[in-house]
């Protein structure tokens, strides 16, 4: 008796397609599933490049408030009496958690030392004017009439923030350059590290996103887990102050989700298991048709 395969060229292939299918199928909601991933993650570093820049510039401009409240406090003078000078610079003691506060004489030789009025931290130099960003800040401070805010490496290696403003004297500030120079007295100056204003908004996107704050080629601070250089295609947006030159960089994280995996692995696992359906399928239709070649 002979023994014919009914099994269609069409149906002995139907396995070995679902299994491409599904195996393709996977590949596609891989690939979809971390571009959407990543295209979410893009958009999200744009927007905390920008809040956070807005941040640190309202973080800025309310330091530089109360350094210009706490020189109008000691009213043209810098008292010799420690308590005197905690009692006129209280409200910048108390808006600065973490800074250095203190004043800075001037001396003949054009130095600038620094007399901590609330504790150092570590941070606080000798001088004022012992880096050259800071001499610069202190010297436009004087000038301008106005707070400066700049950042410097220090000797150790430490980036620092020096928020500086002027104390002339009694009276209104003057109002040429030349005579705020010859009226000059001091400075009352806060130090502090850069991640007093970057930290906070840096760390609420630091799962998803990878932040610095820069001052032209100098890293004030980043975001944890962050990679040691951003892309070129990295989010750039300047903190709006025309005497500030800080800007944000922002760029994707790298995903670490499993749903991508999951849904390749899956497949996988289903194009697998069509496979090994259709190869028992196969060795019993194969026992079938030997039985009933040995029954002829």
């Amino acid at each position: 008796m002979e023994v014919l395969d009914d099994l269609r060229p069409a149906r002995r292939w139907a396995s070995s397609a679902l299994a491409i299918l599904l195996v393709v199928a996977g590949l596609l909601a891989f690939v979809g599933t971390r571009r959407s991933s990543h295209a979410n993650r893009s958009r999200l570093a744009r927007a905390t490049a920008t809040t956070s820049a807005e941040t640190i510039l309202s973080l800025v401009r309310a330091n530089a408030a109360q350094l210009q409240a706490a020189a109008r406090a000691l009213d043209g003078q810098i008292p010799d009496s420690p308590a005197r000078r905690r009692d006129a610079v209280g409200g910048l003691i108390s808006a600065s958690a973490t800074a250095a506060v203190g004043v800075a004489r001037l001396q003949p030789d054009g130095s600038a030392p620094f007399e901590a009025i609330r504790g150092s931290n570590g941070v606080a130099p000798v001088d004022l004017t012992s880096r050259a960003p800071w001499r610069l800040a202190v010297g436009l401070a004087r000038d301008a009439g106005d707070v400066r805010t700049v950042a410097a490496r220090g000797a150790d290696g430490r980036v620092t923030v020096l928020s500086v403003v002027a104390v002339y004297g009694p009276g209104a500030p003057p109002a040429s350059v030349v005579a705020r120079r010859a009226a000059v007295l001091g400075w009352v100056a806060t130090v502090d590290s850069p991640d007093a204003f970057a930290g906070t908004s840096f760390r609420a996107s630091a799962p998803f996103v990878s932040a610095r704050l820069v001052q032209g080629p100098l890293v004030l601070s980043t975001s944890p887990g962050a990679g040691l250089r951003p892309p070129s295609s990295a989010t750039s947006i300047p903190v709006g102050d025309p005497v500030l030159d800080w800007s944000v960089l922002t760029w994707a994280s790298p995903s670490h989700a499993l749903l991508p995996w999951f849904l390749l692995l899956g497949a996988i696992a289903l194009a697998g298991t069509a496979l090994l359906v259709a190869a028992i399928a196969a060795r019993a239709r194969a026992d079938l048709a030997s039985a009933a070649a040995a029954r002829a």
